[in-house]
């Protein structure tokens, strides 16, 4: 996978192997997190038309399946971890 470097005004251009990997286009949102191990989670959310009904109006709040699915993957990785040690 590529890497991204952050600019002086903290933005970073999506390397195109990531891009192809994970299909992101341009509109669709990236959510950060934290990993229960410390590392940093990214998720792919994909905007639609008519997808911002319902969002908070600063548009940080993740949806409960989201959420979900986040917190999923973060202790299936913490465990995974620990097992690795």
């Amino acid at each position: 996978m590529g890497v991204a470097k952050v600019t002086s005004k903290n933005q970073i251009t999506i390397p195109a192997d990531v891009r192809d990997a994970f299909g992101v286009e341009p509109g669709d949102e990236l959510v950060f997190f934290r990993k229960l191990d410390g590392g940093l989670g990214v998720r792919v959310r994909k905007v639609r038309v008519g997808a911002g009904f319902g969002m908070a109006s600063d548009g940080t709040r993740m949806s409960d399946r989201d959420l979900r699915e986040a917190v999923g993957e973060a202790v299936a990785e913490g465990v995974a971890e620990r097992l690795r040690q």
